[in-house]
């Protein structure tokens, strides 16, 4: 695989107003999509799935475009997941000083479509074993403060609800 590259991220909190001015904003067809996802998986009585990721992945996925994310392992889920900032700064990326009071930390901080799962890709963001390919990556509102876990993990019946009212789903 050779090193790891640095990625030098510079705080977003303030440019985010300009990136993504209404982040209940976006294409109508991913409100569609996302909506008919969650009733199928509420139909099969599952829960949705989380992933914690630290910042700032986190915010790359969510506002920088960030379409890999990489682990060691290969899950059949695909779909709709919980994306959830780990309460750590990665050690792998280059931040600046004063980000950490820039980031939100240790909470569910919006949605992201895995859609599917490669050993090889041209993403510079690529490194493997594995990369999960995502898309239409949806912050929420309002940050929902709570405790991740490694892996990919269920969301509580109360953070769901609170995630579908921000996303404005039913």
């Amino acid at each position: 695989m050779g090193t790891k590259k640095k990625i030098v991220i510079k705080p977003v909190q303030e440019e985010l107003e300009t990136i993504y001015p209404d982040a209940s904003a976006g294409a109508d067809w991913i409100k569609a999509v996302t909506k008919k996802r969650l009733k199928k998986e509420d139909k099969k009585g599952e829960f949705m799935k989380a992933l914690t990721i630290k910042q700032p992945w986190a915010n790359e996925i969510l506002y920088c475009g960030k379409d890999i994310e990489n682990r060691s392992i290969n899950w059949k889920h695909r779909g709709l997941t919980v994306l959830h900032a780990g309460a750590k700064i990665s050690s792998d990326a280059y931040t600046p000083g004063g980000y950490k009071d820039h980031v939100v930390l240790g909470a569910i901080i919006g949605v992201v479509e895995i859609i599917d799962c490669v050993e090889e890709h041209d993403s510079p963001h690529f490194d493997g074993p594995f990369g999960y390919v995502l898309a239409n990556p949806r912050p929420l509102l309002k940050p929902i403060p709570y405790a991740g876990q490694v892996g990919l993990w269920n969301v509580s019946p109360e953070a769901e609800k609170e995630i579908k009212k921000q996303l404005k789903l039913k």
